[in-house]
């Protein structure tokens, strides 16, 4: 009974720990995420113009990571443009510097986070049943 209790509480403070440094966690990953499939400006601005997709870049096998993080978090309300931008500023300063000006890119840029959120949603609400990436992801 206390051994129980023991591992409640010990899994509880873990999960708040996650939870307290999801947004330390979201930044890694996010710019792992980047690296990996190459986002560069060149890729934005054809994004941008061509009205693609981010999310749709995300291979389904990357699913499990992003929801295995998410497990840790009640919301999302910290993960907005600013946040994003903030998040990617080291590594991909290029990027940051491609939406600072561009009105065009700011707005796509809130578009890819509302996308994001609602995908995110779906990954915690039905497993892998996330939209699937139509192109790029395959």
């Amino acid at each position: 009974m206390v051994m129980d209790f023991v591992r409640e509480l010990a899994g509880n403070s873990m999960r708040g720990l996650v939870a307290n440094n999801m947004p330390v966690i979201a930044k890694g990953m996010i710019n792992e995420l980047f690296t990996q499939y190459q986002i560069t400006p060149e890729v934005v601005i054809k994004m941008v113009e061509n009205k693609q997709s981010l999310w749709k870049m995300i291979k389904p096998q990357d699913y499990a990571k992003i929801q295995k993080a998410l497990e840790q978090v009640d919301n999302l309300d910290w993960f907005d443009e600013m946040w994003l931008l903030n998040a990617i500023r080291e590594k991909h300063p290029a990027l940051v510097s491609l939406f600072i000006p561009w009105k065009k890119g700011q707005n796509w840029l809130t578009k890819q986070i509302a996308e994001i959120k609602a995908q995110v949603g779906n990954l915690r609400d039905n497993g892998d049943k996330a939209e699937k990436p139509e192109h790029g992801g395959e």
